[in-house]
Formats: structure tokens, sequence, C-alpha cells
């Protein structure tokens, strides 16, 4: 979940297109169908069209996956590789997650939880240490003990497994020879897919959801279409036949997702691969530079995607606070169809905090950060080629 500063990191519409769809999904989800607002006879079939749109955390990973890999892969060779990258890494994602974490912790400590309404539903913990938020641990203790923990980090459990990811491919690339990150990523997602289905014991909602060994398949899906993209002929290919591509994408996102709500796959422990592996190649065909001006909507979402790190982040948080305030409760136990005031003005104010923390915030973090970067890379020259042994 994240969006490059547009002064240092160069954009791709396309990716930020994507990005946008995502994370609009993802808010669709949460707001609406995991609410009250849809359970009417009179909108049971969008609450089953909908009934899939977290599927929209897939296309997130496999986002990361393609942008990361690709930036390590072309960074390989500089001297101050893992200094800059972390400075990256942590530019982008540490700040506003801190920010929320701390927002948390005051409103635990204040003991807002005792007030009742939605606030047990957003602070309690349900056995999940504190200490797990800090570390990015928490999906660990979400699958061993099922549960999501307090809604006001619910949704972090997707930034742990983006944590993890970034060690792992930081250190593979830098060890493996780039021609073999291609099958060596095609070997992580079948690694992930067997234990998805076989591995783990009790194949649990929780364990095969947030567990970071079976959700590798995603992003890494993401560095195998980066070392794809690598090459000139793929992406003459796929410049050159763009809209193509793109229109051959959405109807392969749709047909699986159609697939998945209304034919014979609607298990989805078994589609998080195939997700993967669909999303990928949504998102080679996305990356192909923009042909024409987008229309009003490809510019909303591509809005959408330049900020979906605050929206992602807060929506779940402000969604609950303003159920309290109108309804004293939390938005998923209100009464069939009476949610509706709580997800307006919660999603007018998710939308309004996130362009603020995009413009005030993350991207002046962004900027500097990738700064001190370029200046003081030379810092992560002690882990320079000579010191470190590698594959060959």
């Amino acid at each position: 979940m994240q969006a490059g500063n547009q002064k240092t990191e160069r954009r791709s519409g396309g990716l930020d297109t994507l990005r946008g769809g995502a994370v609009l999904a993802v808010l669709a989800w949460h707001c609406l169908n995991n609410t009250s607002v849809l359970r009417t006879p009179a909108l049971a079939f969008l609450q089953e069209f909908s009934s899939h749109f977290f599927f929209g955390v897939d296309l997130f990973f496999v986002l990361s996956g393609f942008l990361i890999g690709g930036a390590l892969m072309a960074s390989r060779d500089a001297k101050d590789y893992f200094s800059r990258y972390a400075a990256r890494r942590i530019g982008r994602i540490f700040p506003l997650y801190g920010v929320w974490l701390a927002a948390f912790g005051l409103m635990s400590w204040l003991g807002a939880q005792r007030l009742g309404g939605a606030f047990p539903w957003l602070l309690g913990l349900d056995g999940m240490p504190y200490w797990s938020f800090l570390t990015f641990t928490q999906n660990f203790y979400s699958a061993e003990l099922g549960t999501w923990g307090p809604m006001w980090l619910g949704v972090t459990w997707t930034l742990a497994i983006e944590v993890h990811f970034y060690v792992l491919a930081a250190i593979l690339v830098y060890l493996v020879p780039l021609r073999w990150m291609g099958p060596v990523s095609l070997a992580i997602i079948a690694a992930a897919f067997v234990l998805q289905i076989y591995g783990w014991p009790s194949r649990g909602w929780e364990e095969i959801t947030v567990l970071t060994p079976l959700r590798l398949d995603a992003p890494f899906a993401g560095v195998f279409c980066a070392w794809l993209w690598r090459a000139p002929a793929t992406r003459e290919l796929i410049g050159r036949h763009a809209l193509m591509f793109k229109c051959a994408a959405l109807a392969l996102v749709a047909g699986a997702y159609v697939s998945v709500v209304y034919g014979n796959l609607r298990d989805p422990d078994a589609n998080f691969t195939a997700n993967a592996l669909i999303f990928g190649l949504a998102t080679l065909a996305f990356a192909a530079p923009d042909t024409g001006s987008p229309s009003w909507p490809v510019r909303f979402m591509r809005w959408c995607g330049v900020r979906c790190y605050g929206l992602y982040i807060f929506h779940v948080g402000i969604l609950g606070l303003v159920s309290h305030m109108i309804f004293t409760s939390p938005p998923n136990a209100l009464s069939p169809g009476m949610g509706w005031p709580a997800v307006t003005v919660g999603l007018a104010i998710t939308f309004g905090l996130a362009a603020v923390s995009w413009r005030y915030f993350e991207q002046p973090i962004m900027r500097r950060s990738a700064q001190f970067a370029a200046q003081r890379g030379s810092v992560g020259s002690f882990m320079s080629r000579s010191s470190v042994s590698r594959f060959p």
C-alpha cells in the first residue's frame, strides 16, 4: 500500500489506477459489505456482489512486489543498496503508522474503552499484546488467537506482511543472481500455495489469511512480473498493445471474480494464489505508459491510488468513531439498513483526512527520506559487496 513521492519517484498512472481500485474495493468491503447497510432484501444483490472485495488486499500485495522488486533489482549493484532502501521504506511506512498507533495508545490510556458503544470494538486487544503492533508481529498473534484484535488497528496485519516481505525481498535480490530471480519467485509462489492447501495443520481462516509464509505468493507474483518487465521485449510488446492488454486483464479479473462470487470457486482459501497470478498479469498490463487523457473516473481512482495508504489506515477507525457518535454502537451491530449516516460521514472524513495527510505529512516525509537516502547512503557501505557472501 504505497504511493511514491511525485518529486523523487516516477509514477505510473496505470499502477495508480490499480492502487485506487484496490483501496476502493477494501473500503467498500469494510464500510458496506461488512456493516449493516446492505443487509436488506432490496440490497441483497449488492451484499452478495461485494462479498469478496477484500481481495483488493491481494492486489496491494502484488503491486508492492512489482514496485519494490523492480526498484531493488534496478539498484542491486549500488554500494548504498541497503541504506537507501531502508530509508525509503521507513519513511513511507513508519511515520503514519506510528501516529495511528499513538492515537490508539492515547485512547486506551484515557480509558475510552470503558465508555462502551463502539470503543470496546475499536480498542479491545482480545488477548493480542500491544507490543506485537510495535514489532509488526500482530499477524502471527491474530492467527494464533483467531481474532483481528482492535478494529482501530485491525487492518495492520497487512503491514506486518509488507514489512516481512521488504526484508526478505531485499536479501534475496542482493544474494540471488538476477537471472534466477524469476524462477526463485515462482518457487516461493508455489511453496505458499502448498502451505495454504496442504501444509498448515488447522487451515483456519485467520491462519491462511494473515500468516506471512502463506501470503508471500502475492508479493512475489509482483516480483516475478517486475523481473519479466525488465526485459525490453516485454515492455515493447505490452507498450505496443497497451489497450488490448488492459482490456484483457480487466476481463480476466472480472471473470475470476464472478467465478468466485457466483460460480464454483467460493472457497477464498483456495483462490489466493490464483488471485496473485491474475493480478500480476493485470499489473504488467497497466505498467505500460498511458495513451490518451484519462476519464474522470480514472482520474478519481488515481487520486485514491496516490493517497491509498492513508485511506487504508484510517477508514475502519474513523467509521467506528462516527458510528459511536451517531449511534453509540459499532457499525457492524446496527439494525439492517441503519448505518448509512455513519458510512457516509465516515467516508467523507476518511477521504478528507487522507488528502490532508498526504499533502502535509506523508509526502514531505517521503521527500526528506529520499533526500536523506541520497545524501547519507554511504553509511550503508559497511555492507559492501565484498563483505557479504553471495550465491554464484
